[in-house]
């Protein structure tokens, strides 16, 4: 869905733009895609932690 969502909204905005550079959205699009793939499946490999970590926080900042 991440890789969707920056694909498509590269090339949309490329057309708002300049409708002649849709082969360009295709290169900029692509690595934006992938680069937000990662990102998406760091952050969601990292959740649990932070999420223990904001729950920790919230006690000691109760007391």
């Amino acid at each position: 869905m991440l890789v969707g969502q920056s694909f498509i909204s590269g090339l949309v905005a490329s057309v708002l733009i300049r409708p002649d550079t849709v082969g360009d959205a295709w290169i900029i699009a692509m690595p934006v895609a992938v680069l937000t793939l990662g990102a998406s499946l760091v952050l969601s490999f990292f959740m649990p932690a932070l999420d223990k970590g904001v729950v920790r926080m919230a006690r000691w900042w109760r007391r």
